[in-house]
């Protein structure tokens, strides 16, 4: 369960870091792309942080 929340969390930030890099050094990224990628990196972080609680909960 440690290694799923760690890879959700890990996902969320690669996400949201490749975002900001790529549209700041690379090419320029369309709004409805940067929104969705940043809702896609907010649910997966939301996920790993549940995942996480719920480990918690269970010890």
């Amino acid at each position: 369960m440690k290694s799923r929340s760690l890879a959700f969390l890990i996902l969320s930030l690669a996400i949201s870091s490749g975002t900001s890099l790529i549209d700041r050094y690379i090419v320029p990224i369309p709004n409805w792309l940067s929104i969705v990628l940043i809702f896609l990196a907010a649910t997966s972080l939301i996920y790993s942080i549940s995942l996480y609680i719920r480990k918690v909960r269970q010890s």
